[in-house]
């Protein structure tokens, strides 16, 4: 979706997307989701393998989900501007979910907690 907007939103006769500051970001974004979409890959192979290591990568997996998640969505809305938070465009409820979820199963904090325990720290 930020995709689509930053190739049609002009700025100074330009679409937003071409201006460097915010392919930064963009990447940033991308990054954070496709890093997510390993952790996840790794927990389910772990799990599906009964691997010894399946309660530390799910607690990994978690975490970055969690951060990733409220990251992603936070610069999509950002990048929207004043446009992302409204009912206009269905951002808000991608954050609102994310903030949600992040909580379920635990926040971050305990997902690390428990990561450091399956670790033996």
């Amino acid at each position: 979706m930020t995709i689509a907007y930053v190739q049609t939103r002009q700025a100074f006769r330009r679409p937003i997307g071409a201006f460097q500051a915010l392919q930064h970001r963009l990447a940033d974004m991308l990054l954070r989701t496709e890093s997510t979409r390993s952790a996840v890959y790794r927990a389910a192979w772990c799990l599906d393998t009964n691997d010894a290591d399946a309660g530390l990568a799910c607690a990994a997996a978690k975490a970055y989900a969690g951060d990733a998640s409220r990251l992603v969505c936070g610069e999509a809305i950002q990048i929207h501007g004043g446009i992302g938070f409204t009912w206009e465009v269905d951002l808000h409820f991608y954050f609102k979910r994310a903030k949600t979820l992040e909580q379920h199963y635990g926040s971050t904090e305990a997902q690390l907690e428990r990561a450091l325990v399956a670790a033996g720290y």
